[in-house]
């Protein structure tokens, strides 16, 4: 009985984000269902090769071949993260009984980690848990799965229908409610996504453990962004403001003070974006970079594209050159599914840098970061590019572009850097991956339902993609579409 209870307070402390504690409540019960929970706690802090050390005394030590299958699938998850091949292949037959959910979800896991994203999707799509927290668990991997093959878009949807289950079915689930919002913020500084007002809720009813405040921070970052893409200049200062005092990590107040300085340009107050830029090159020359191998780089980007905009060459040059330089250091696993989108980044930089010393290497970068923006659907960024490609070379089309990609703005400071309307040309917004999508299922004749079904997403998010659709096509009824050639 000692052992249920302990057990218990662990789940409630994992529910609740407090991993550390979770930690030390375990490191002496050695029952199969503490060991399973102890292999959970080492991967959230990715210690591989002990989640595998405890899953494999967890299926040494039960009975149950449930229980044994389950832990099995944990090993096969714990060794992929070590980067270790599959070596012996899961058959769904070979899992087990009411403990089919969780097993399914380690062998997606393990899948993940190989870089396998088809497989992910296959696996979890092969069965519908019946408890909500394994359901949100699921649709939040697959859009892991579905941003490491390169559809953002897809990302965000998973996200937002896991978030929904988890408030309205399992709202203790303050770890998995705060991961989903973190993964959700992050899309909405990118994406034009409306209709996401509860990331702000959560923010502000979810407790927040020390061990989550990472994630509380990248929120507040998200939601600060979010306020300025729609004009509330004020509002998105004070979040980033509130976001650098709930972190003592030196590379995320850099962030959150780049992302003040970006955002003051935007609306024109560069004293302010100056003083901001300042105090954060002031904390990015204290890092010692040769200890960072992962996403964390990405702010040496960033600074240098805040630099130029600020005319500031010296920094520019020096924080884009230090980024190029690290590049090949980054961890090979988080490069293999975000290496894209870290070039596109270090491309954009450089058009900035080199916008005024080396014109021709400047538009090819610019060339480079817009096909990749544009093709994952991050609208601002791929309009802020058009805007300096259409400045270096005054083609029109560029200019239409721009308009199109900041038309999903139009209250934002943003709208100021269009240097002027094009001749009377009406502003179209293009299809996104996923509207491209539906459009194709579409004119295969299926319905809206079979397309939510397919597609993993609502009917009501369908019909959004579809009335766009149609928008863009200038045409009424879905019967038109479907005569559309391919």
């Amino acid at each position: 009985m000692e052992d249920n209870a302990a057990t218990v307070d662990v789940a409630e402390l994992l529910r609740a984000g407090r991993f550390a504690e979770a930690r030390t409540a375990l490191a002496e019960v050695t029952t199969p269902s503490a060991l399973l929970e102890r292999v959970r706690v080492h991967f959230h802090f990715s210690e591989y090769v002990d989640a595998e050390r405890a899953a494999r005394a967890a299926a040494a030590a039960t009975d149950d071949p449930a229980v044994r299958s389950l832990a099995h699938t944990m090993v096969k998850a714990a060794q992929a993260g070590q980067g270790l091949p599959d070596e012996s292949p899961l058959d769904i037959e070979d899992l087990q009984g009411r403990e089919l959910s969780a097993s399914l979800y380690y062998v997606a896991v393990a899948a993940y980690w190989r870089h396998d994203f088809r497989a992910v999707d296959a696996w979890l799509s092969t069965h519908a848990p019946k408890d909500p927290v394994l359901r949100a668990r699921y649709l939040i991997l697959r859009g892991f799965a579905a941003a490491g093959a390169g559809d953002v878009a897809k990302h965000l949807e998973f996200s937002d229908a896991a978030a929904r289950i988890l408030r309205a079915e399992a709202p203790e689930e303050v770890y998995l409610l705060a991961s989903v919002a973190f993964v959700m913020a992050l899309l909405l500084r990118e994406l034009p996504w409306q209709g996401h007002e509860y990331i702000e809720e959560l923010e502000q009813q979810l407790p927040w453990p020390p061990d989550l405040e990472m994630w509380r921070f990248h929120i507040l970052r998200g939601i600060g962004w979010k306020r300025a893409l729609s004009g509330a200049y004020l509002d998105a200062m004070r979040y980033l403001l509130e976001a650098t005092l709930h972190t003592g990590d030196g590379i995320r107040r850099a962030y959150a003070l780049l992302d003040r300085a970006s955002i003051a340009i935007f609306a024109n107050e560069r004293v302010t974006a100056s003083s901001e830029f300042t105090v954060a090159v002031g904390i990015l020359d204290s890092i010692d970079w040769k200890t960072v191998k992962d996403e964390t780089l990405l702010v040496l980007p960033y600074a240098a594209q805040v630099a130029a905009e600020l005319n500031d060459s010296l920094h520019a040059r020096r924080f884009f050159e230090l980024a190029a330089r690290l590049r090949g250091g980054i961890d090979p696993r988080w490069a293999f599914a975000h290496g894209e989108r870290f070039d596109a980044f270090l491309s954009e930089a450089a058009a900035f840098t080199f916008y005024d010393s080396k014109r021709k290497r400047a538009i090819r970068e610019a060339e480079r970061a817009y096909e990749i923006f544009a093709r994952i659907g991050y609208a601002w960024r791929a309009g802020r590019l058009a805007v300096l490609l259409y400045s270096a070379t005054h083609d029109v089309d560029w200019h239409a572009r721009a308009e199109e990609w900041l038309g999903y703005y139009p209250n934002s400071p943003l709208q100021r850097l269009l240097p002027g309307k094009s001749a009377r040309r009406k502003t179209v917004r293009p299809l996104s991956p996923r509207q491209r999508e539906v459009f194709r299922l579409m004119r295969q004749g299926k319905t809206g339902t079979e397309i939510a079904a397919e597609l993993g997403i609502s009917t009501l998010t369908v019909r959004n993609h579809e009335q766009a659709v149609m928008r863009y096509y200038k045409v009424h009824r879905r019967y038109d579409l479907r005569q559309m050639a391919e």
